[in-house]
């Protein structure tokens, strides 16, 4: 994730201010998905308190916003938001919107929506009013590297001695925050594992681009894994 992204969300995080609607707009690999699951970490809104609704084949359908309005109709059950990110809204019809907009105009206490769209001209002006927007960046989307994911699988697996076999670079780092990003699945309980293991993996991705030592960016990455996946 941009670190502006970041700073961005966490001093909207931090001032306590929450907006019922935002937009993240985008590029596809910009980002946005990691900036929503960021800004549901901070707000502590996981498991019933997260929402991913994402397009049917090819849009966002009535009978899908239809659908999110029951699931939202009581608010967060756990936490003190119940986000919803909204993937592809650009997709969405005339039908949709209509329906979507209605929910924006009365938003259920503590529902947080996020909107993802690959632009923000794409959307109605309707729509676009009532969110607080972001523009995010582009950034070249990473290829996932098989090391990468097998590095993950056995991290996981907690089978993590000498995982490096010496290497540790940008690449294969991006190509780690992509591999746990791709594992993320919102009902899954290991979800905030994968959360954090991509956190470790930026951090450590900083620090070796301040040239901190490679072999101790890989003890301490290592370190930070094996303590977010000790399940005992």
């Amino acid at each position: 994730m941009h670190q502006r992204i970041e700073t961005i969300l966490n001093g909207i995080v931090g001032s306590k201010r929450i907006a019922n609607a935002y937009l993240f707009a985008g590029a596809p690999g910009s980002g946005k998905f990691e900036a929503a699951l960021f800004m549901a970490q901070k707000l502590n809104s996981t498991g019933p308190d997260l929402i991913i609704i994402e397009k049917d084949e090819t849009s966002l359908k009535i009978d899908q916003i239809r659908e999110l309005k029951e699931l939202t109709r009581y608010g967060p059950s756990q936490s003190d938001y119940l986000v919803v990110i909204v993937k592809d809204t650009e997709t969405m019809g005339n039908e949709a919107a209509g329906s979507f907009l209605k929910q924006l105009e009365e938003p259920p206490s503590g529902t947080v929506f996020i909107l993802l769209s690959a632009s923000e001209t794409a959307l109605p002006q309707t729509i676009k009013s009532r969110c607080q927007k972001i523009v995010f960046p582009e950034n070249p989307v990473p290829e996932v590297g098989e090391d990468a994911k097998e590095f993950y699988r056995k991290v996981r697996e907690e089978d993590i001695a000498a995982l490096f076999g010496g290497k540790l670079n940008e690449e294969f780092l991006n190509s780690l925050v992509l591999t746990c990003y791709n594992s993320i699945d919102y009902h899954d309980p290991d979800f905030g594992r994968h959360l954090k293991s991509i956190k470790a993996a930026q951090e450590i991705s900083r620090d070796i681009k301040r040239r901190a030592g490679k072999k101790m960016a890989s003890d301490i990455l290592l370190l930070r894994l094996s303590e977010i996946w000790n399940k005992n």
